[in-house]
């Protein structure tokens, strides 16, 4: 019963697609964003940070986003998705799963990103995200906007553990709007979502460890950023198809990295998806900003950071 639930998911995504499919923009990929010109809610979906390329709004739709979710194979973290992928090496070893240390981050602390088109450097966005706290739960509002697109999310996580307790998602495009909701708890969560033909609900077993596709930009940042490191972490994208998106990431090497605010000093992350890769620069110094996102057809450079 659950797998006819999620497949009827897939159906409402794949029919706002094809309602929203006017545009003729190229399908994007999480955290990420969507192409020059607008794209579809399922494109934008896809376009995720922390998301892979093949993307929900492929098979059916899906940061940034980003930061960006992935699809089927998927992409949309932070919520950026991969939008077009770039082929990846030989197969390498097995990771252990990530140990994260303590976040970085502290509560009112505000990031805003310059978004570049990666293949002629041209500004086509805005990216904000905000840390924030309610009680003992940690929270990250983000606001992207990428030409005519706009995702904006909230999400809900356990402070200590990362883990997402809940998330509100709104994805607007000249061609049509979906809202999504989504409740985790260990092994599972329940996605709503919302769209022209009406509100689906589906129940998706998950893993016993898994963050949200979403907080993928934040909680990278709480890495042992060292040269040499490789971890393994399953992300789950907030529309919930697919349902988990494993990743592999890999602390290269330091590089220094110009942004708007001048030359950074950065620990460069390579994240391997099953068919893709992205690559993120962590600042060297604390509280180790996210400094530069690379999803495979966006850029994004810090351009302001506020501390409460």
């Amino acid at each position: 019963m659950r797998q006819r639930i999620g497949f009827v998911l897939v159906l409402m995504v794949a029919a706002l697609l094809g309602a929203c499919g006017g545009g003729g923009a190229t399908a994007p990929a999480g955290g990420g964003q969507p192409p020059a010109g607008g794209a579809t809610a399922a494109q934008v979906i896809a376009t995720q940070p922390g998301a892979p390329t093949a993307t929900a709004a492929t098979a059916a739709p899906t940061g940034a986003a980003a930061a960006g979710s992935p699809t089927a194979p998927t992409g949309v973290a932070g919520s950026p998705a991969v939008a077009s992928p770039r082929a990846t090496g030989p197969a390498t070893p097995a990771a252990p799963p990530v140990a994260f240390g303590a976040a970085p981050w502290v509560p009112g602390e505000k990031t805003t990103y310059t978004i570049q088109d990666r293949s002629t450097n041209k500004e086509v966005g805005q990216a904000t995200y905000t840390a924030g706290q309610e009680f003992e739960a940690g929270t990250l509002s983000a606001s992207i906007t990428i030409n005519q697109t706009q995702d904006e999310f909230q999400l809900g996580f356990d402070a200590k553990t990362f883990a997402p307790t809940s998330e509100v998602r709104s994805v607007k495009t000249p061609e049509g709007n979906l809202d999504i909701r989504a409740e985790y708890h260990q092994g599972g969560a329940t996605v709503e979502a919302t769209g022209p033909s009406g509100t689906q609900t589906a129940q998706i077993n998950l893993p016993p460890v898994y963050y949200a596709n979403d907080e993928f930009l934040l909680i990278v940042r709480a890495l042992p950023l060292k040269e040499g490191y490789r971890g393994s972490l399953v992300l789950v994208s907030s529309q919930g198809n697919p349902p988990t998106i494993p990743v592999t990431v890999a602390v290269t090497g330091q590089e220094t990295v110009t942004t708007p605010l001048g030359p950074l000093r950065a620990w460069k992350v390579e994240a391997t998806f099953e068919n893709s890769s992205q690559t993120l620069w962590i600042g060297v110094d604390a509280p180790h900003y996210l400094v530069k996102y690379d999803d495979g057809q966006y850029v994004w450079l810090l351009s302001k950071a506020q501390k409460p």
